[in-house]
């Protein structure tokens, strides 16, 4: 999805509030970082218009998801109704690495084999939309679990090994480092889900993995 003027101003707008709320205080927990200028801030904003602001956006305006079964060719099974879950019985689940290595990458990979695979129609761009998802019930309700795993947060590792050319099974400041890119992450996140659906904040989670 092409980014807008408005998305470009909000994501500089993003990194600047996110070194304000985050970097600056979180400095005395994480000292000594390889990299103040963290990258899974853009890598987290990406990941958000890519999927967590249309799910959201679908969830706000038309009450809730209409989700569709997928045929073995995942694809759309538009031979059974949809089920519909409405927003208040509608969570979403994001699974990160506890740390940025291969071990704790294979296990988010197999923690997403876990779920279900289905769809749901976005009016906004005409087109049906992939989800990962279970159903938890309840006294009252069906409650439907959006998961996703974040992948671009793997991004994070090569940029300091490849591009920075940091030695980081020698390099000390990783420990620091990993941990404070995989929480900027989850910070931006949340922060662009606040600014940009009020009611909803409440929907996102975390799920850490390794």
């Amino acid at each position: 999805m092409p980014l807008t003027a408005l998305a470009i101003e909000t994501i500089v707008d993003i990194a600047n509030a996110i070194f304000t709320s985050f970097i600056k205080p979180e400095k005395r927990k994480y000292p000594e970082l390889i990299n103040d200028n963290l990258v899974s801030i853009g890598l987290a904003t990406g990941y958000f218009f890519n999927f967590i602001d249309m799910t959201a956006k679908t969830i706000q305006y038309t009450g809730g998801l209409d989700i569709y079964s997928s045929t073995a060719d995942r694809k759309p099974d538009l031979t059974k109704p949809a089920i519909h879950y409405s927003k208040d019985n509608i969570k979403v689940e994001i699974i990160m690495p506890k740390r940025l290595n291969m071990y704790n990458f294979a296990a988010c990979e197999k923690e997403f084999t876990l779920y279900k695979t289905g769809f749901f129609f976005s009016e906004a761009n005409g087109r049906n939309y992939g989800v990962n998802y279970a159903t938890m019930e309840t006294n009252k309700d069906t409650i439907l679990r959006i998961v996703d795993y974040a992948r671009p947060i793997i991004a994070s590792k090569p940029f300091y090994e490849q591009i920075l050319m940091v030695p980081i099974e020698t390099d000390e400041r990783w420990e620091n480092t990993q941990l404070a890119e995989i929480t900027a992450f989850k910070k931006t996140l949340e922060v662009l889900l606040n600014r940009s659906y009020g009611t909803l904040p409440n929907k996102l989670s975390f799920m850490d993995i390794g």
